[in-house]
């Protein structure tokens, strides 16, 4: 389905949702779940925190669906109850600094086909890490393992694999900016 699809299929699924089908609330949050996930985890720091901040905002929203106006947007209206969440629950850290969090703010506020040229940067960047570094993140953010956990796991003192995220971290940030220069036609 494309998202054109959804978001014109989004106002029929909304309807149905307001009059108590928790199958067309199923099918209208479907398409952005994935994406809260990913943004509740820079809120929140962990992927387990993550998912029980958008749980609780996805049952907050069903619960509440009647008060979306006809003239706003769903996806923008659910993304306010999980950041709203996040704060409230006290499980946001905004150890990214106010720069990092404001690029991704965007990045969420861009629509998903416009994002390949991103990704593609990513996974090229991704296979460009050393296999060590790459593991970590893989294993962070894919895998949802606290720093701990990768550490007890790799044998691997805690602060080894702070900075090797952090590293990692940098490395990406780096190669992504210089791929979509490139990709941009810049210099």
């Amino acid at each position: 389905m494309s998202l054109m699809q959804i978001y014109d299929g989004g106002t029929e699924l909304i309807e149905r949702a307001r009059k108590g089908d928790p199958v067309a609330f199923g099918e209208l949050i479907e398409p952005h779940r994935v994406g809260l996930v990913a943004y509740a985890r820079c809120l929140c720091g962990d992927f387990s925190s993550a998912e029980d901040v958008v749980q609780d905002s996805l049952l907050i929203a069903y619960r509440n669906i009647e008060r979306l106006f006809p003239e706003a947007d769903f996806r923008t209206w659910v993304k306010a109850i999980v950041r709203r969440q996040a704060l409230a629950s006290g499980r946001s850290r905004n150890r990214f600094g106010p720069l990092l969090t404001e690029h991704m703010e965007a990045a969420f506020e861009i629509e998903d086909d416009h994002l390949e040229m991103e990704r593609l940067a990513l996974r090229r960047c991704l296979g460009d890490l050393p296999p060590r570094m790459r593991h970590v993140i893989d294993a962070f953010y894919s895998g949802g393992e606290s720093v701990g956990h990768i550490s007890d796991r790799l044998t691997t003192p805690t602060g080894t694999v702070k900075t090797l995220l952090h590293r990692a971290r940098s490395a990406l940030r780096d190669c992504i900016e210089r791929r979509l220069r490139v990709t941009r036609g810049g210099a």
